[in-house]
Parts: structure tokens; C-alpha cells; sequence
């Protein structure tokens, strides 16, 4: 229960007067927003940068997963975080040791023959 303020008005009572907007109105326009720019992301300059940055490719299977406003080096930012499905090779030697691992997308021109 609330403790009635000198207006007679309940704590409950004052914040239904004051309440300028719905409580999911800033929800959903932030999941309107990232809609709105996921869907204007340009893919290859994306891909671009995750190729120089780690040496990655992707492939066609990208789900988003959620965004939301942060601050990153003083700067208001947007973070999107997106499911991406790569191709990792591993290389074992017949010691069982590793020998190499590949992150990226190999091409259909790269790939071994089938040995069936």
C-alpha cells in the first residue's frame, strides 16, 4: 500500500498522472529500429571487414539476435548481435596433434573431391 503525499494522492496515483508514454512504447520503437537497420546493413562491406579483421567468411545463414543502445569509446552506439554459421576446418596429424585450424567459407573450387 502507499503512503498518501500531502495532495492526498497515492505514490501509485502520481505516476499514472505522470506517465507521458505507454510502458512498452520504447520497446517496441527500439525493435522497430533495429528492423529498420538490419535491414539497410550493407552485407559486403560487412563481410569485408570480418575478413580483414579475423579472416572469417560468411555463409548464407545469418539469424539476428537482438540489439540494443550502448556506449562504446564515448560514442553512442548500437549493438546487433547476429547467429552466423562459418566453416571451421580442423588439420590433425596422425599423431592426433593438431595441425592447422581454418575459419571462413571454403568455395565449392577448394573443396576435396568426394572419397566414396
Amino acid at each position: 500500500m502507499y503512503q498518501a503525499d500531502l495532495d492526498g494522492k497515492t505514490m501509485a496515483e502520481e505516476e499514472k498522472e505522470n506517465k507521458l508514454v505507454p510502458d512498452d512504447a520504447f520497446q517496441k520503437g527500439e525493435r522497430d529500429l533495429m528492423d529498420i537497420v538490419t535491414g539497410s546493413l550493407d552485407w559486403d562491406v560487412i563481410e569485408k571487414l570480418l575478413e580483414e579483421k579475423y579472416g572469417l567468411s560468411l555463409q548464407d545463414d545469418i539469424e539476428f539476435k537482438e540489439g540494443h543502445l550502448t556506449v562504446k569509446e564515448d560514442r553512442i552506439a548500437y549493438q546487433m548481435d547476429f547467429q552466423a554459421r562459418i566453416t571451421l576446418s580442423l588439420m590433425i596429424g596422425r599423431d592426433g596433434r593438431c595441425v592447422d585450424v581454418v575459419a571462413g567459407v571454403v568455395s565449392p573450387d577448394d573443396a576435396s573431391p568426394d572419397t566414396e
